[in-house]
């Protein structure tokens, strides 16, 4: 397996460079849907503490409204953000690939009579899959998991501060 190094990483980000301005779409849809996941909390306290004590039925319905309408939005997010992904990657795979051909295209006749057949087409296909893998997936998640890890934190800590201080001690 190739160590992974700057020069290499430069190299794979070259090709996610193209599509740019989707992976941040991918990024924003992240963000929206990170902070949607953490409003539920946030309704359900004004809920309880606010709403059904003093019996507003003009907020209950709002609340109600805002609880039926998060998951309807977080849907079609994650529909929405499936569907960048699978453009990121889809192209990323189809640029690997064509760049690939065109470098075989251009070995010599004895790079192709030591090297066989079935390795070529097995690094060919694992490769590529695995540059796809690292630009639409596993940097989109690992940005997620730290957007969300600080949203939720943010959050606690705007609920009870000390509670969270002891929960992350």
């Amino acid at each position: 397996r190739p160590q992974v190094s700057w020069k290499l990483l430069k190299r794979v980000t070259g090709y996610a460079r193209p599509y740019l301005w989707l992976i941040l779409g991918m990024l924003a849809i992240t963000l929206v849907n990170s902070g949607l996941s953490l409003l539920n909390p946030l309704i359900l306290r004004d809920l309880i503490d606010r709403t059904l004590p003093n019996k507003d039925l003009h907020r209950l319905a709002l609340l109600v409204a805002a609880l039926l309408a998060i998951p309807l939005l977080t849907g079609g997010l994650n529909v929405l953000l499936r569907q960048l992904n699978a453009r990121v990657g889809e192209g990323v795979v189809y640029d690997l690939r064509s760049g690939l051909f065109a470098h075989l295209q251009r070995m010599s006749l004895s790079f192709y009579t030591h090297t066989k057949v079935g390795e070529l087409i097995s690094r060919f296909n694992n490769d590529v899959v695995g540059a796809q893998n690292a630009i639409s997936n596993t940097f989109v998640n690992i940005v997620t998991s730290l957007i969300q890890a600080v949203a939720v934190l943010t959050v606690m800590f705007t609920l009870e501060w000390r509670l969270t201080l002891i929960s992350i001690a």
